[in-house]
């Protein structure tokens, strides 16, 4: 199988504390673009970059989401 790039591991993770958190229901997701580099959907919502993403709350749980990543070992 092909391996999951970072973004993709960090976005299961994500998917995984999303139930557990105040966003609960909603469609936040991450990807990446070859021209754009990681990108956030939020809902219809296209964001470029963690830092564009204007509720606090939600860039909270990217950043946690990335944290775990690194203390699961953080490899690809």
């Amino acid at each position: 199988p092909h391996a999951k790039t970072i973004v993709g591991q960090i976005e299961e993770i994500l998917q995984e504390l999303l139930p557990d958190s105040e966003y609960a229901g909603q469609s936040i997701h991450l990807g990446e673009e070859p021209t754009q580099g990681v990108v956030i959907w939020v809902g219809a919502q296209k964001y470029v970059g963690v830092d564009s993403v204007p509720d606090e709350g939600i860039r909270n749980l990217i950043q946690a989401a990335a944290r775990r990543w690194e203390e699961r070992g953080g490899t690809e």
